[in-house]
């Protein structure tokens, strides 16, 4: 009677064993697996003005997957937004109204999606004006337009302002909105400054440049100066100056702080006339042998 207890007990202990097997293999067979998925591409750029791209939804594990679509972007549409297993999400880029490429981003299936954009050439703005313009003279009137260099964008009328931390043109002198810079410098020096041409739909470029102010006897405030170096005799070296003025041509020799002006003579070909400068500077630095 023992040993017949003791063999159903046992073929209970078996029976709950199978069943506890098959409940979990039940089980498992029964558990969807992770959906996974690729979107491709996963990056794209468009040229001005723009245009629409697509990106394709693959399954590559589970069955019955959804997924969402988004733009992080109000510049680009898509359809559709949802969607069930394999398929295709299109979207439309819109006009770019910048100079400046811009860049958004899309949402796929949980992947992202980058998407850039160049922008406008209509709206780029040309303006390159020399790195130096005319010196000034101390306390003198001064007047430069800089109008003539701004090109391009949406066209005229430019008008032109300071760049926020380019800096400041010298003491005494402003820009006007017309490209106009007047006034008369209190300062001696260079100032170096940038300068922004603005079309009519607010495209803009800002570019850099520099005045000298000087106080040399010579100063007379020309529109144009012409200057040349040349080695002149035991070392030192001699800077021949053209300045070209409303009234004239006012011309100078300078070597170091010392100035040789020669007034408003001109010679036969229309160039400064500066012989008698000229010699003045030879006997002071090169006198001839005694």
């Amino acid at each position: 009677m023992k040993k017949i207890a003791v063999i159903a007990i046992a073929v209970l202990f078996l029976l709950i064993g199978f069943k506890y097997a098959s409940t979990q293999e039940t089980m498992a067979t029964a558990r969807p697996l992770k959906c996974l998925y690729t979107v491709s591409p996963l990056a794209e750029n468009f040229s001005y003005p723009g245009g629409g791209g697509s990106a394709q939804v693959i399954i590559t594990q589970g069955e019955n997957c959804g997924w969402a679509a988004v733009s992080h972007a109000d510049w680009i549409t898509l359809t559709p937004n949802t969607g069930t297993g394999n398929g295709n999400v299109s979207y439309t880029v819109l006009p770019n109204p910048s100079q400046k490429a811009r860049h958004g981003t899309l949402k796929i299936a949980k992947k992202t999606v980058k998407i850039t954009q160049d922008g406008d050439p209509t709206t780029v703005v040309l303006f390159d004006i020399p790195a130096k313009l005319p010196d000034a003279c101390l306390y003198k009137s001064y007047t430069y337009d800089v109008q003539p260099f701004a090109s391009g964008g949406l066209g005229a009328p430019y008008h032109f302002q300071l760049d926020t931390m380019g800096g400041f043109p010298p003491l005494g002198l402003i820009l006007a909105p017309n490209g106009v810079i007047s006034g008369a410098a209190t300062h001696s020096g260079t100032a170096r400054f940038s300068i922004c041409a603005v079309d009519v739909g607010g495209h803009f470029k800002c570019d850099k440049t520099s005045i000298t102010v000087s106080s040399g006897p010579c100063c007379s405030g020309g529109s144009m100066e012409v200057c040349e170096d040349a080695p002149l005799c035991n070392g030192v070296t001699v800077e021949a100056c053209a300045n070209y003025t409303a009234s004239g041509v006012h011309a100078y020799y300078k070597v170091g702080d010392d100035y040789f002006c020669c007034s408003d003579k001109v010679d036969q070909y229309g160039a400064p006339d500066c012989t008698e400068a000229a010699w003045a500077v030879v006997n002071k630095y090169c006198p001839p042998p005694e």
